[in-house]
């Protein structure tokens, strides 16, 4: 069973989960992006995946039958399960945590190597859609503090799917590196009573040369910060104050999907 331990130097939790190392590629060579056959994303696959928890298709549908379009299901190796109690264990120095959350996989598409750069943007909006709903239906579980979207592509990035995906995972604490973004930004506003994020973006607008925006719109930005941690990377932000996404409206999720397509394809 997983559980969550703190590490009693830094403070960071960490996620300890023996069984998702029982992987069936574990012990296979790597070989690029070969497929796992038969795909169990793959639509007339359904049986080989639990219940989906979200699906989008037509509303005389059955769930788990074959006529989606966008399907969210458990993650069947999770690191963190649903089920039981928050219950926190002190030994020491040490604390760790049962390891409760929430671990789902988001199949964007029926088709099996539709890459994201070949998407619609019909498409980036129902998985934006996808996420706003899975976000919101998590949030009312008052054991969670924080939830992850991640995508990866290719083996190497760690992804055993060819067929697009994305994983969603919600934790009962707060990540480091998030936790250090709160505090930060409450300092700014404790010092100038204005929200950083807000003043990073006046910035960057206001920059003569524009030097660090990629693209915009009427509603979303994308820039490189001025400090990035690693090559390419991109912050995406709406032009407005706004720190929940799943606030987020239909015209803003339009916007976005433009921006984050556009993006993908720059960086490609």
């Amino acid at each position: 069973m997983s559980e969550l331990r703190k590490d009693p130097i830094t403070e960071r939790w960490v996620i300890i989960a023996e069984e998702r190392g029982e992987r069936p590629t574990d012990f296979l060579p790597l070989r690029g992006e070969d497929d796992i056959i038969p795909c169990p994303f793959c639509p007339n696959n359904e049986h080989l995946t639990p219940s989906e928890i979200l699906a989008y298709r037509p509303s005389d549908s059955a769930p788990n039958s074959s006529d989606w379009w966008l399907r969210v299901i458990p993650d069947r190796k999770p690191a963190l399960v649903i089920e039981g109690e928050l219950t926190l264990t002190i030994d020491g120095v040490f604390e760790k945590l049962y390891g409760i959350g929430a671990n789902e996989l988001i199949i964007e598409h029926r088709e099996h190597n539709k890459s994201f750069l070949d998407m619609s943007l019909k498409d980036v909006n129902e998985i934006l859609w996808a996420y706003k709903d899975r976000i919101t239906d998590l949030k009312q579980d008052k054991r969670f503090k924080y939830v992850l979207i991640s995508r990866n592509r290719g083996r190497f990035a760690g992804s055993f799917f060819r067929h697009p995906h994305s994983h969603l995972i919600a934790t009962p604490v707060i990540p480091y590196r998030v936790q250090d973004e709160l505090n930060g930004s409450l300092n700014y506003y404790n010092e100038h009573t204005r929200c950083i994020y807000c003043d990073i973006l006046a910035s960057e607008e206001n920059n003569k040369n524009n030097s660090r925006i990629i693209i915009d719109n009427e509603l979303m930005i994308a820039f490189m910060p001025f400090a990035p941690r690693f090559p390419y990377e991109t912050w995406i932000m709406p032009k407005y104050h706004n720190a929940h996404y799943e606030h987020i409206t239909k015209e803003e999720i339009k916007a976005l999907a433009e921006i984050l397509s556009s993006v993908m394809k720059k960086l490609y």
